[in-house]
């Protein structure tokens, strides 16, 4: 569409296309910016001049920047006249061009914009607008069909228009296609079926019949310059057989580039009228062509020439470009059509001998396909876990492969997330020396231990080890990082490092951290790294009790994990917003959210439970239902025992104490042993801010007894080992009870 309103030809040179792209945004689009033209010259595979030229941006800042540009074009073109926007076969659609349908779809719009969609029964069209009606096209009635076969023809008999209506089953395409070849000699041999009809239609083509099975190997639309190149005419007669198919009409015109079947099941029928083996050589052809003629598509379309290959017969190569297509889709953020794209080079690949190499194919696409399938399905989920056994099955046979280190690093953390964090720290400082002198792996490393250390409650190694990372990180790995581990790792060691402080009694230092490490985030617009540092974000607020905040955060977590099947960030995003909406009233929309976090974190993130579990308790003991809290407590202190997962335990020890006066005055001395062993777990910890806490409920409860000395010293002597954050509401509530 771009191509032909800009009145690009075929043979025109980049710079006359540029500038025929400049003139066009002159005339339509004043407005446009330097960034715009240089975002619509990647999208046309222009190379703009240097004054032209911006810095680079990350693929999804360029996925979503274009997607925006294009939704502006077509307004603008809409504001001048009305329009029609046609696109059909939405049940083929790619992920990719599916956001940008929903996004056209959800927009408000000044212009005139009629849209018709068209697709099969099975596609399930993710918007929802009261501006859409879906229009169900059944099969034409018996009078229509008859009707529409008068209209075309007046010479057919009745006995003839009886058969056709009866086996056309209400189907236009087969009544147009036969009223075609139907003539007063041939009535009593019309074909059964639609199939039949389609073929008998490209056998009586002549010499064209070669053309139009060449193009349907193609696709159902196909580019002019590639058929030429792989047919054996000349220019003037392959244009002249074009014009006969054209006229015909097989073929509809798209541009000056580009034609197209006018419907699937014509290219379906011209496609299986060849012979395998001569569908398996075009393919080569092809194939072999775009490879050699066609560097933009080898580049951005690997998964078209992963096709071609496998259809040719020449799985490696196939199999080749089908990771080449995965490892594309990821750069993009495209995550599903990654996950697709390594799936398909997996399926092929396990149609070949079993031997070292196949084996070393195996494991490189399996470690590529470990980060789109944490993002989308979660660090610890089922399939994560089955493609890390796997890995750990290959790496065996594989000692020397270069992806050995993403493959151990991987498994760590599937470890953590699925079954718990018991010895991954003792076992990720083994990556270290992996590492050499590499220091993206370097950084990896850093943070394996960091995030494993976390869990079991060192904060002091946490801490350490995050800026250790931190420093090793410079902005051009950036690209790198996302490849190889699917997030930027300054962003995730910034993450851990705000929780680290928090936890150490550095709530200043947390924030500030915490405020770096989001903005980071949102300059690299990776989505996932963004995500990820949105949950940290949100999380940090929720410790430090800023309902506000975290209603605000939790929001914008869940709005980009649904847009991007973020499965691990939605399931956090939900429970911090459930526990914010349960601190400002809403008490059944926020347990009902808090529930169903917690069923999500159970499929995808199962290793690291008590973080989600402990927002529901203190949900149930905001709203006094301190017999649901202690229940669920005993679930959370039977997880810790089992995942190792220990960065709460001070915590959760509180708690029970607090449920347990909150129930009965007579479980006084239960619940001060507990906050005694709150107390006494946080300090092996270091974890100043849980002690805090501690001390605080232990100091109400001596209050009441009438011990208010002692808890008056046991506040101020841990008050006054803190140097900042006296602003933060623990440290104010501490403060309060010192001076009553």
């Amino acid at each position: 569409m771009l191509e032909a309103n800009m009145g690009f030809e075929p043979d025109d040179a980049l710079d006359i296309k540029f500038g025929k792209m400049l003139n066009y945004g002159e005339v339509y689009y004043p407005s446009w910016t330097q960034e715009a033209v240089s975002i619509l010259c990647n999208l046309l595979s222009l190379t703009p001049p240097e004054h032209h030229r911006i810095p680079a941006l990350s693929q999804q800042t360029l996925k979503e920047k274009t997607i925006t540009i294009l939704l502006t074009m077509l307004r603008a073109l809409s504001q001048q006249q009305p329009m029609l926007f046609i696109v059909e076969d939405l049940h083929w659609v790619d992920p990719s061009t599916l956001e940008f349908l929903t996004q056209f779809v959800e927009q408000q719009t000044t212009g005139s914009i009629l849209a018709i969609f068209t697709a099969r029964p099975e596609f399930d069209p993710p918007w929802q607008s009261a501006r859409i009606s879906t229009l169900p096209l059944a099969p034409l009635s018996m009078d229509e069909a008859a009707q529409m076969t008068f209209s075309l023809s007046g010479d057919i008999t009745t006995e003839t228009l009886r058969r056709i209506v009866k086996r056309a089953d209400g189907i236009p395409l087969f009544i147009e296609e036969i009223v075609k070849i139907t003539t007063l000699d041939n009535q009593a041999n019309l074909p059964t079926t639609l199939h039949d009809l389609l073929a008998a239609r490209i056998d009586n083509l002549g010499s064209s019949k070669v053309i139009v099975q060449l193009a349907s190997i193609i696709g159902r639309e196909f580019n002019l310059d590639l058929l030429r190149k792989i047919s054996l005419c000349n220019y003037h007669t392959l244009e002249l057989h074009l014009s006969t198919l054209q006229d015909t009409g097989l073929i509809l015109n798209i541009n000056e580039t580009t034609k197209q079947f006018k419907h699937a099941l014509i290219q379906e029928a011209a496609y299986q009228s060849q012979t395998k083996s001569v569908r398996q050589t075009v393919h080569q052809r092809i194939a072999q062509v775009l490879q050699t003629d066609f560097p933009d598509v080898v580049t951005t379309q690997p998964e078209l020439l992963a096709q071609h290959f496998f259809y040719g017969g020449e799985i490696r190569q196939s199999i080749e470009y089908w990771i080449k297509a995965g490892q594309r889709a990821a750069r993009n953020s495209a995550n599903l059509e990654a996950i697709d794209h390594f799936n398909s080079g997996l399926q092929l690949l396990m149609s070949l001998p079993s031997d070292p190499d196949r084996d070393c194919t195996e494991f490189q696409i399996l470690v590529s396909l470990c980060p789109v399938l944490y993002a989308t399905k979660g660090y610890g989920s089922e399939e994560a876990t089955q493609t890390n056994a796997r890995i750990s099955a290959l790496s065996e046979r594989v000692d020397n492969s270069s992806e050995l280190f993403l493959a151990r690093w991987a498994l760590l953390i599937n470890t953590i997330a699925s079954v718990g964090s018991y010895g991954v720290t003792e076992a990720a400082m083994h990556l270290l020396p992996m590492a050499h002198d590499d220091p993206l792996k370097k950084q990896a490393a850093h943070y394996i231990i960091a995030d494993s250390a976390f869990w079991v409650g060192e904060f002091e190694t946490t801490h350490a080890h995050t800026e250790q990372a931190i420093t090793l990180y410079h902005p051009e790995q950036h690209q790198m990082l996302q490849e190889q581990f699917g997030e930027n790792l300054s962003v995730s060691c910034s993450a851990y490092l705000s929780w680290a402080l928090y936890f150490r009694g550095f709530p200043d230092q947390a924030k500030d951290v915490c405020e770096q490490m989001l903005s980071h985030a949102r300059e690299l617009a990776h989505p996932h790294t963004l995500a990820l540092a949105l949950c940290f974000a949100t999380l940090l607020h929720r410790w430090s009790n800023k309902s506000t905040e975290t209603l605000s955060l939790s929001l914008e977590t869940i709005a980009i994990s649904q847009q991007h099947d973020f499965s691990v960030w939605l399931a956090a995003g939900e429970m911090a917003h459930g526990w914010a909406l349960v601190l400002h009233g809403h008490s059944e929309i926020g347990i009902a959210k808090l529930q169903s976090s917690i069923t999500r974190m159970k499929a995808s993130i199962g290793g690291i439970s008590v973080i989600f579990l402990s927002a529901l308790i203190e949900s149930y003991i905001h709203l006094e239902l301190y017999d649901k809290a202690l229940s669920l407590l005993a679930e959370a202190q039977a997880d810790e025992i089992t995942t190792g997962d220990s960065h709460f335990t001070a915590e959760l020890h509180r708690l029970k104490g607090v449920c347990l006066l909150g129930t009965s005055e007579s479980n006084t001395k239960e619940a001060e042993a507990c906050f005694s062993q709150a107390i006494a777990i946080s300090r092996r910890q270091s974890a100043k801010f849980l002690e805090l806490r501690a001390a605080i409920s232990m100091a109400r409860l001596w209050w009441h007894q009438d011990k208010r000395e002692d808890a008056r010293n046991m506040l101020e002597e841990i008050y006054n080992t803190f140097t900042e954050g006296f602003d933060s509401h623990d440290l104010q509530e501490a403060a309060s009870l010192i001076n009553l």
